[in-house]
């Protein structure tokens, strides 16, 4: 219990770590191209949430293996493991939310308080970096959005009305196959996740400090952007939603 609140700490505690790192950076080298923009606080920040999608694999895998092993249907342990798994997942979302918005406005700020001419979303990168950061990021959303899928089939089963809809439409009504499918599910969002955590860190300190003052891709860095704060909300909104449905059926 004691790591699993340490590792939830630690990927809360990322996002305004590298939010403090990027401004305090534009604040002390104002014009330097090397200097890290919020394309490098992406990758870093999403790693956050990599950890996070680890954890609620882990948290619902132990869980399972407990109502196996006790031999119970064990429905409100399900249920108080699923909350244990989304809650910190909701708030990673946020936090990543918070990060990339403090070092967006902090951007803004300095840029018209000093009137400088530089774009706000700048990435002086070379394009393997920035896609392999792109790639990454859309993988790690990809991600969360089967795991958000795996809770859904997990919240089917354990409610009567939706199993019986469920086995109507495939024709299958034995819940150790629908059980076996969850844990390949999560075991693959384990393995995933972990992957991905790595990927984001490469992909982290590429934007850092594999820079050429020649290669501004604002365009893409545009994109990047506005694409992880768009997937970021959604994903923070699927998670409140599920968490608020779980709270209602405790």
């Amino acid at each position: 219990m004691f790591f699993i609140s340490l590792l939830i700490f630690f990927a809360l505690a990322i996002p305004p770590s590298v939010a403090i790192y990027c401004i305090a950076s534009h604040w002390l080298k104002r014009n330097s191209p090397r200097q890290p923009t919020v394309v490098a606080a992406i990758p870093l920040g999403l790693s956050a949430i990599a950890l996070l999608l680890t954890h609620a694999a882990a948290i619902l895998l132990f869980a399972f293996h407990e109502i196996a092993r006790m031999q119970d249907p064990g429905v409100a342990l399900i249920l108080i493991a699923l909350l244990r798994a989304q809650q910190p997942l909701f708030w990673g979302f946020v936090d990543l939310i918070l990060s990339l918005f403090a070092i967006l406005l902090f951007a803004i700020y300095l840029k018209y308080a000093r009137d400088e001419e530089s774009h706000l979303m700048q990435a002086f990168t070379p394009l393997p970096a920035l896609l392999f950061t792109l790639l990454a990021s859309a993988a790690l959303f990809l991600l969360a959005q089967f795991q958000y899928g795996t809770v859904d089939l997990v919240l089917t089963i354990v409610d009567p009305r939706r199993f019986n809809q469920l086995a109507l439409q495939t024709g299958v009504a034995n819940m150790d196959y629908y059980a076996a499918q969850v844990s390949s599910r999560l075991l693959l969002t384990a393995v995933l996740s972990c992957l991905l955590f790595f990927a984001l860190l490469l992909a982290g300190i590429l934007n850092l400090f594999w820079r050429k003052m020649q290669c501004n891709r604002q365009a893409l860095a545009t994109i990047l952007i506005l694409g992880v704060l768009a997937g970021s909300c959604f994903g923070a909104l699927q998670g409140l939603g599920f968490v608020n449905y779980l709270r209602q059926l405790q």
